[in-house]
């Protein structure tokens, strides 16, 4: 193939071997770690995009966002017109069908999709166009 397509093929395999390494080091974690309290996927975002935590605010509207922040954590990282966005949360039914109708909904083609569980946790690692 083009000069493209062969950096393109070797971005995707990176970001495959990116994947694989947080599950290998989320399930080493979790063996070595299973009934402790430590949080297995406490190394999976490299850096937050934005933080929904009130800091030292003491309101209804704080408590509001406190509780709606424990629902997931994300981070969102972009490569021109390709997203990659991490999704960490408690298992839930019919969550990742919810999800993906969502991304439909607003337009987002789903290229690659990997999923990591432990216990009742789950990531979610989806490569969006």
């Amino acid at each position: 193939g083009d000069q493209a397509s062969t950096v393109g093929g070797a971005i995707n395999f990176v970001k495959e071997l990116e994947q694989l390494l947080q599950f290998l080091e989320a399930h080493k974690s979790a063996t070595n770690q299973h009934h402790q309290n430590g949080d297995v996927f406490a190394n999976v975002f490299t850096f937050p995009q934005f933080s929904t935590r009130p800091c030292g605010i003491d309101s209804p509207a704080a408590a509001a966002v406190e509780r709606r922040s424990r629902i997931a954590d994300v981070e969102v990282t972009m490569v021109e017109s390709h997203a990659n966005i991490k999704i960490l949360s408690k298992r839930r039914p019919r969550q990742l069908l919810k999800m993906v109708a969502g991304f439909q909904s607003i337009f987002l083609n789903i290229l690659h999709l990997n999923i990591t569980t432990v216990d009742q946790s789950v990531l979610y690692s989806f490569s969006v166009k």
